[in-house]
């Protein structure tokens, strides 16, 4: 999907389009990889080897992440990822609005909903996954960016998108709820209603938020 959204004008569309040689060349099936491979470089008017070379010198670019970066995710943080990358620009405000970088457990998905506020508040053309990897300083986020684009996913829907942030604001009312607990037992020990009845709110506000989507 990513490669149908290049612009029109030729310099930009080569811009662009060389912005996702790292993204293409990365996929892991070796046929889907040789299809984006020609299709890119079709749309570019280039040789398919100048793709793979540039490809594979912007991914040697930067170090290798270490192996014990890739830990599990969160139940949600994966789809959340994909449907970030895939879904339309108001769900994508929805999103940003609704989830907390502070709650999200890779680091991965963090950078990229930060880097998306980023984009949201740009005047900037192109496709977002396009700007997503242009704005991006991190070699890990971009691989994981090509991993999202070139892998298998089911069908982004409004009911799948609802039931993957329903998953991650019931947990991040249970996460803000655990830390919230001891403020919320000093606040009482200390008598400091006001500071007590903050506290409440911002529990009860978070618990509230799955209403919104």
């Amino acid at each position: 999907f990513v490669l149908a959204d290049l612009p029109p004008d030729p310099a930009q569309r080569r811009r662009s389009g060389l912005k996702l040689a790292p993204l293409v060349c990365s996929a892991t099936d070796p046929a889907l990889r040789q299809n984006l491979v020609e299709e890119l470089a079709r749309q570019l008017y280039l040789r398919p080897r100048e793709i793979e070379e540039y490809g594979r010198r912007a991914l040697r670019g930067g170090p290798s992440a270490p192996t014990v970066r890739r830990v599990s995710m969160a139940p949600g943080e994966r789809e959340l990822a994909r449907i970030l990358l895939d879904c339309s620009d108001a769900w994508r405000q929805k999103i940003l609005e609704l989830v907390h970088t502070e709650y999200i457990e890779d680091s991965r998905v963090q950078r990229l909903l930060e880097d998306a506020v980023k984009i949201g508040s740009a005047d900037g053309e192109g496709d977002f996954v396009s700007e997503l990897l242009g704005r991006s300083t991190d070699p890990d986020t971009s691989s994981f960016v090509a991993e999202l684009c070139t892998s298998p996913m089911p069908e982004v829907t409004d009911e799948s998108i609802r039931a993957q942030l329903e998953t991650l604001l019931q947990r991040q009312a249970r996460e803000r709820s655990r830390r919230l607990a001891p403020l919320i037992a000093a606040a009482e020990e200390r008598g400091d209603h006001a500071e007590l009845d903050r506290l409440l709110a911002e529990k009860a506000r978070l618990r509230q938020e799955s209403a919104k989507i």
